[in-house]
């Protein structure tokens, strides 16, 4: 979900197609990793680590969704 939404833009400081695509393939790449650390910490059984890193994408995602909401 945080690549489909990815970037979320205001009206401040539009973003051109370029800008759009760089940072929509940095959230995927960002968001793989945290992917894979997270099953790499649940097949190392440490699920503090893995809390961790869950938490922050839902925060991230949490504030995409009130990002797009609010300058939509």
């Amino acid at each position: 979900m945080i690549i489909w939404l990815s970037p979320v833009q205001n009206g401040n400081n539009p973003l051109n197609e370029h800008e759009k695509r760089a940072y929509r393939c940095k959230s995927a790449v960002y968001s793989i990793i945290g992917v894979i650390l997270s099953c790499l910490f649940a097949w190392m059984k440490l699920p503090s680590y893995r809390y961790s890193i869950n938490m922050a994408m839902m925060s991230v995602f949490i504030l995409q969704m009130v990002g797009m909401v609010k300058y939509s």
